[in-house]
């Protein structure tokens, strides 16, 4: 698990959009890895009854799922936010509540499909912000812009947000210390590029972190343990 700590791990896209969280890490003393794809089948739920419940009714339902590898680490198994009609700031704090009430740590994927009060409300709720971003200059000052801007606007506190240069290229990408001072030092690490990630997404149809395990292990430890420390502080 992510620490020993009981996690959720969800999609923040909006709307009738639909996004992905393609890669995430399990830790059980300090190895394995899983793969995480969403499901794209509707669920149709109750939520005030859902609210009154634990994990359990959510998986049984179809909504969550449990990592194969560890009983601590929940992740959505569809849009959790369209399922179950968070449309408003007035939806998303009962799904917040819920999730603090029954995990230890929230961490939400961004897909910048969401309106942006509901958004805000996501910022301001969530335990931890992960932000993946191609590590060009002009890709990480718009998204650096973009947060700093909701952030301030709603007064949001700006280091819960972590961001990471996403297939960074050696020589190619923009440093790790310009990213870092690009970021206000909220830089969190790098996945660096890898031409198999993407034979094995549209050619192979393999599961990318199973091949790739040792490989990515470091990577996707280092991230996760920066994350988590900023809960400690």
């Amino acid at each position: 698990t992510v620490c020993g700590l009981k996690t959720l791990i969800m999609e923040s896209c909006g709307g009738s959009e639909t996004g992905t969280l393609n890669y995430f890490v399990s830790r059980k003393d300090y190895a394995g890895l899983s793969y995480v794809s969403e499901r794209n089948e509707p669920f149709f739920c109750d939520l005030q009854h859902l609210y009154l419940c634990d994990e359990s009714k959510w998986i049984s339902r179809g909504i969550l799922s449990v990592n194969s590898k560890t009983d601590k680490l929940y992740v959505s198994e569809c849009n959790v936010f369209s399922e179950l009609g968070v449309t408003d700031e007035k939806d998303v704090i009962p799904l917040f509540y819920w999730s603090r009430k029954y995990f230890d740590l929230t961490i939400i994927s961004d897909s910048l499909n969401s309106d942006e009060m509901i958004e805000a409300t996501m910022l301001r709720c969530a335990d931890s912000i992960i932000i993946p971003v191609r590590p060009n200059v002009d890709e990480v000052y718009v998204k650096y812009r973009r947060y700093k801007k909701l952030c301030r606007r709603y007064n949001i506190p700006y280091n819960k947000i972590t961001f990471i240069a996403w297939e960074y290229e050696a020589g190619k990408s923009m440093s790790q210390e310009d990213f870092d001072i690009a970021t206000d030092g909220l830089f969190g690490g790098k996945i660096d590029y890898d031409e198999d990630r993407l034979k094995c997404k549209n050619v192979n149809g393999d599961y990318y972190c199973e091949y790739a395990e040792v490989k990515l292990k470091n990577e996707y430890m280092s991230i996760i343990e920066k994350v988590i420390s900023k809960q400690s502080l």
